[in-house]
Formats: C-alpha cells, sequence, structure tokens
C-alpha cells in the first residue's frame, strides 16, 4: 500500500533522523517534509516505534495510508516531480 508521510519538526537533528529513517525504507521525498513510498503493515509500525522516540510534544507527524485505486486517481500540477532513483531499500 501507498504511504504518505508528513511532518513538521522544530529541531533540525530530529528531522534529519526522521529523514533518514523514511529513506531508509526507499520513501521518496515529494515536498520539503513529505514523503511516499509503497509500504507494508510491518514498515509502518516500525516506521511509528521509531519515529515516536525522536519526535516531542512540538513535533508533528501523519501517516496517510492510500490505497493502490486511490493513488491512482492522484493529479498533480504545476512542474514535474523528480525522484532520485539512487535510493534503494536496505534490509
Amino acid at each position: 500500500m501507498y504511504t504518505l508521510i508528513s511532518f513538521d519538526i522544530k529541531y533540525k537533528t530530529n528531522q534529519v533522523k526522521i529523514e533518514n529513517i523514511l529513506r531508509h525504507f526507499g520513501l521518496k521525498k515529494i515536498q520539503n517534509n513529505t514523503y511516499i513510498g509503497k509500504l507494508n503493515n510491518l514498515e509502518i509500525n516500525y516506521i511509528k516505534n521509531n519515529i515516536s522516540s525522536t519526535i516531542n510534544n512540538n513535533d508533528t507527524l501523519i501517516i496517510f495510508p492510500i490505497c493502490d485505486r486511490c493513488y491512482s486517481k492522484k493529479e498533480s500540477f504545476g512542474g514535474e516531480i523528480k525522484f532520485r532513483e539512487d535510493l534503494y531499500r536496505v534490509f
């Protein structure tokens, strides 16, 4: 299932930690603090557990699960989003 994760993190060091976790699972950056990619439930739970120890009360992180059918209906306007193809999942 596709997963969209958006966050607002106060401290840069925490933001970097969260971005590293998201990239580790192959999520791709689509905006400054928004990532998307395909994750299974185990991977989502792993991310939740690791991120919950990183963020504090001033931070916000939202996880949106998106089914394949809904994702196929997405529309974008303006410039094309270009993903870095050199990102790989490492297990």
